[in-house]
């Protein structure tokens, strides 16, 4: 029943009783140990710090909990166990200290300018039209690099795990109906040029099998490489 994120008010995901928890976190550490890695990158956990209690130290304690001789740790790159993002489910890092030992590690927050431009057009729109539409901060989860030394090669080296802003419409396709219909009823507070702009908007699907928000997608990426290669 506990919200979650970092201002405390956002649905959680996954799990939803007490049964299912240990169910999923049986088969995800049965599968992160079976893997035999020794660092694993996380697209979606829980995002709740890294604190006492919080979801991803809890899954590094049944790793530790199910294999006598596993030693798992996790990478905290806010350096205070703070949040990483605005959303419920945030990236992560797990390590098997055994094996490697953490040099460094950063996240990256994204500026995705391209979604701020279709944000402010589809807010204009929803606006005019009365029109409830959600408009998201961040699109992207950030994404968590380490920096590594591998205990028997003794080389370095960084894993960086992200996860970029789904294809899914996230409201602008419930938005392009409600301004079709409203057009369609006579409406005046926007004309079919606004409407076709959001169409035509990089953020809207253009029918390429990129689907929605490529270009918020794109914007993360060509950041991430920027990040990666300035810094690392």
């Amino acid at each position: 029943g506990a919200l979650t994120g970092p201002d405390g008010d956002l649905e959680p995901r996954g799990a939803d009783t007490a049964s299912e928890f240990d169910r999923q976190a049986d088969k995800l550490v049965a599968g992160i140990l079976g893997t035999g890695a020794e660092v694993l990158a996380l697209q979606e956990i829980e995002n709740n710090g890294s604190g006492a209690g919080s979801a991803i130290g809890t899954l590094v304690d049944l790793i530790n909990a199910e294999d006598a001789n596993a030693n798992f740790a996790f990478v905290d790159p806010t350096g205070s166990g703070g949040f990483i993002g605005e959303d419920a489910i945030t990236t992560g890092i797990v390590y098997d200290t055994d094996a490697v030992t953490l040099l460094y590690s950063d996240y990256i927050v994204f500026e995705e300018s391209s979604a701020a431009t279709t944000v402010a057009l589809a807010s204009a729109i929803a606006t005019a039209i009365g029109h409830n539409f959600n408009a998201y901060d961040q699109l992207n989860r950030p994404s968590v690099a380490a920096t590594f030394v591998d205990h028997l090669s003794g080389e370095t080296f960084t894993v960086v795990s992200s996860h970029f802003k789904s294809k899914g419409d996230s409201g602008l396709v419930a938005l392009a109906e409600a301004a079709e219909a409203y057009l369609a009823g006579g409406g005046t507070a926007i004309t079919q040029a606004d409407l076709d702009a959001l169409y035509a908007d990089p953020n809207f699907d253009q029918g390429n099998g990129q689907g929605f928000w490529n270009a918020a997608r794109t914007d993360a990426a060509m950041e991430l490489s920027e990040w990666i290669t300035t810094e690392y």
